[in-house]
């Protein structure tokens, strides 16, 4: 593995950070698709239950938006790699190529591969599975027209994998976090004016030691306060109370 292999690989996590809190997907596949050769790389979500697709983000992005993709998802249980986590021979945290999986000929006999991936020309993909959860996959998919992967792709298509496991974990906590409704004009109304400039305090990153000291209070006075708070808005935590109350702080 050469030095510029490792620049890409941070060139795509780099690109990912920068927008962990948004849609981190397609920066990342615009970036990982550089890593080595291939024709197309995708990010997707499936359902393994009722094998459906939560989501699809691909690099170039005509191959999400191809129409030929009702045949893909017709035929989803088909795909090895989906076929392997729902029954359990694939987990997180692990890398494959689609050849590993089953023999040319077998993948070519598959109607997946007549109505979707030969249309496509697509002989081969490296699979980085993200997660298998709870009936849920997330898998990050590099597809080639011919077949077979080198060890020095499927590196580094492991070193990437634990980045985007993160950023998955981290998105999904961030959510957990957003409240589920804006604190609106009526709540904002219900607090005290002490109150009110509590919010407007810790809405800027005060700690309770700061906002008491710029309100002249006791940091306990503060506690009680954010007690009474949350008693009337019905929020369980400052990060929720924050992000609920940004457009009446501004």
């Amino acid at each position: 593995m050469r030095s510029s292999d490792l620049t890409r690989v941070l060139d795509t996590v780099a690109a990912m950070n920068r927008h962990l809190d948004q849609s981190f997907e397609r920066p990342m596949l615009a970036a990982a698709r550089r890593m080595f050769d291939c024709d197309t790389v995708s990010y997707n979500e499936h359902r393994l239950d009722d094998m459906t697709e939560l989501a699809c983000y691909a690099e170039p992005i005509y191959v999400e938006r191809s129409p030929a993709r009702g045949h893909y998802l017709r035929l989803l249980a088909q795909h090895p790699p989906i076929a392997a986590c729902a029954a359990g021979r694939a987990a997180s945290g692990e890398t494959f190529a689609v050849s590993d999986l089953l023999p040319r000929r077998e993948f070519r006999e598959l109607a997946i591969y007549r109505d979707y991936f030969r249309p496509r020309g697509v002989e081969d993909q490296l699979v980085a599975v993200v997660r298998v959860r709870h009936g849920r996959t997330v898998l990050v998919v590099f597809s080639r027209s011919r077949v077979g992967f080198s060890d020095r792709d499927r590196a580094l298509a492991g070193m990437l994998l634990p980045h985007v496991q993160h950023a998955v974990r981290l998105r999904q906590r961030l959510a957990a976090l957003r409240p589920t409704r804006a604190l609106g004009d009526d709540a904002w109304a219900g607090l005290t004016d002490r109150e009110r400039d509590v919010v407007t305090c810790l809405s800027s990153g005060a700690t309770d030691q700061r906002i008491a000291r710029t309100l002249l209070i006791s940091p306990r006075t503060v506690g009680k306060h954010l007690e009474n708070i949350y008693r009337k808005t019905g929020l369980t935590g400052r990060v929720a109370l924050v992000a609920a109350a940004g457009t009446q702080v501004t």
